[in-house]
């Protein structure tokens, strides 16, 4: 670990090295999906081409790599110039020692204010201010095979008991085939399933004065309901994550699984059987699931103006539906561009091959993000989210047996210490 650790400061002082240059500016995207580095690349390219005394180098990594990256590079000298993340890290990049975020406020008059989801802004509100640039939200969904479903006779489920029964009847491990993929990996894959199971059932993870609430009635059935489903769940699955549940559902081992639309696309890529078919379904009470907003932050430094120039540029409508379309219904617009909208729907062969798919985002998108759900934005949710008390403390109740009360604590207890 420690030599992992060593080789990430390494490459962070380099990166934050080069963004300290004039007539440079550093992107980090925060996401290790190929498209987004196609596509930025290409709008990099765009851009220079109009301001050609300004630079434009991407880099890319995943969202674990990115919560040691980060501290790291503002501890060398600064953060990257614009950062891809979500909302609960906002104030963790403008609170850490090297760390300072640029007021965005002009930036966001000048795209339009009112082209913003207000609830978007709100999520993204700081110190009475929006921290960084809302792009969209990412929503969490029950994946399941429509085609098995009818081919075993069972209805599109509409309660967690349809969802394991289900799960139950189409596991069939003698034959490779298993109900669902249940991740167990400490990505943020556990966290998001666990907290859309725990959204739909009406419960939170913090009640309305900003107190942890883990060991609550509904929490305590969420992870009841986690454990059962991981017992239909293929063997290995205590090393699933967010590729290998989406790379299982598309491969046709599993008929189901929890994640966001991105599933689609994996499918869309691998599965050529035009037989298989996918749905979305939020099962449950209400009509909540979480909602993971990311957008680009810019940090506060002298290239502070070029790195704003060229944010505005990936808003450009040609831009912005290159996004859709790398983004690939992964991701639901938070900005309203309707002419980018129409080019992402006509053009994406995700959208083609499921046409109700973004009808149904478009109508199940209330939620927030577990962990950080009744705190807002504070200097603590960076820590909330980047720590990974969820998903360590599921990944352990899943490899020791932990029991879900047991569970229920260790995560009411590591959140406890992090906000004291």
């Amino acid at each position: 670990m420690m030599k992992r650790v060593a080789s990430l400061l390494v490459s962070s002082l380099l990166y934050s090295g080069c963004a300290m240059a004039d007539g440079s500016i550093v992107v980090w995207m925060t996401d290790s999906r190929p498209g987004y580095k196609k596509w930025l690349e290409t709008e990099a390219a765009a851009f220079k081409a109009k301001h050609p005394g300004v630079k434009v180098s991407v880099v890319q990594m995943s969202p674990n790599d990115a919560y040691l990256k980060i501290p790291a590079a503002a501890a060398a000298g600064g953060l990257p110039d614009v950062i891809w993340t979500t909302y609960g890290l906002a104030p963790w990049l403008d609170g850490m020692k090297g760390g300072k975020l640029a007021d965005v406020s002009d930036l966001i008059d000048r795209l339009g204010k009112n082209r913003f989801d207000e609830d978007a802004l709100k999520q993204w509100s700081y110190r009475g201010a929006v921290a960084c640039v809302p792009v969209a939200r990412t929503p969490t969904y029950l994946m399941y095979r429509a085609d098995l479903f009818k081919k075993a006779g069972l209805a599109a489920p509409e309660s967690w008991e349809d969802v394991i029964r289900a799960a139950q009847k189409l596991n069939d491990p003698a034959n490779g085939k298993y109900g669902i993929a249940m991740p167990g990996k400490t990505d943020f894959s556990p966290r998001f399933a666990y907290g859309m199971i725990l959204y739909s059932m009406g419960g939170s993870t913090f009640d309305a004065q900003g107190n942890p609430i883990f060991e609550s009635p509904a929490s305590i059935d969420a992870l009841k309901v986690y454990k059962q489903l991981y017992a239909y769940s293929p063997p290995g699955s205590l090393n699933f994550g967010f590729s290998e549940i989406q790379r299982a559902l598309a491969q046709g081992r599993v008929a189901m699984t929890i994640s966001n639309p991105s599933s689609m696309a994996t499918f869309q890529r691998t599965n050529r059987d035009e037989g298989s078919t996918l749905a979305l379904a939020l099962p449950g009470k209400v009509n909540r699931t979480i909602q993971n907003q990311r957008g680009w932050c810019i940090a506060d430094g002298k290239n502070s103006q070029d790195a704003k120039a060229f944010v505005e540029h990936l808003f450009s409508t040609n831009s912005f539906a290159a996004y859709l379309d790398a983004a690939s219904i992964s991701s639901f617009p938070v900005y309203h561009d309707q002419a980018a909208y129409d080019q992402f729907q006509a053009s994406n062969e995700t959208v083609k091959r499921f046409p109700g798919a973004t009808d149904f985002i478009r109508r199940h998108t209330v939620g927030t993000m577990p962990g950080i759900d009744g705190v807002g934005l504070t200097p603590k949710s960076g820590d909330l989210i980047s720590s990974g008390q969820i998903e360590s403390a599921i990944n352990k109740m899943l490899a020791n047996d932990m029991s879900e009360q047991e569970t229920a604590a260790a995560m009411q207890k590591e959140t406890l210490r992090l906000l004291n």
